[in-house]
């Protein structure tokens, strides 16, 4: 994943890409690849970002004031227009994550996404 001028030169030194915006168009869309070598002796490590982020948005959602502190330091914000800078925005929580990846009808299919850009 990376910037327009970096990924076209990526693909021109042969790099494949598995996944662009334009599946997702007005959504931003984070997603994380892991070799298998790496699960089979770090398997836990891969969950850590992810499980930060929800709890990051339940704190947003259960203690707004203090979340607000934490973010508006690192946005260069009060923190009341460091929280409103959110409510244009939908954050999806895990429920959301597990319809749009996996669920009975997945919006994102980044294993058939990822065959086909491997060429399988």
């Amino acid at each position: 994943m990376t910037f327009e001028l970096t990924h076209n030169r990526q693909l021109a030194d042969g790099m494949k890409s598995i996944f662009n915006s334009s599946i997702t168009p007005g959504e931003i869309v984070g997603v994380r690849i892991v070799r298998d070598e790496i699960l089979a002796y770090r398997s836990h490590e891969p969950e850590l970002p992810v499980n930060s982020w929800f709890q990051a948005l339940e704190d947003i959602k259960e203690q707004p004031k203090d979340a607000a502190r934490l973010m508006a330091t690192r946005m260069s914000l009060a923190p009341a227009p460091a929280l409103a800078s959110y409510d244009s925005r939908v954050l999806l929580g895990p429920d959301d994550n597990h319809r749009i990846f996996s669920g009975a009808a997945p919006t994102l299919n980044m294993a058939a996404t990822a065959r086909e850009a491997s060429g399988d």
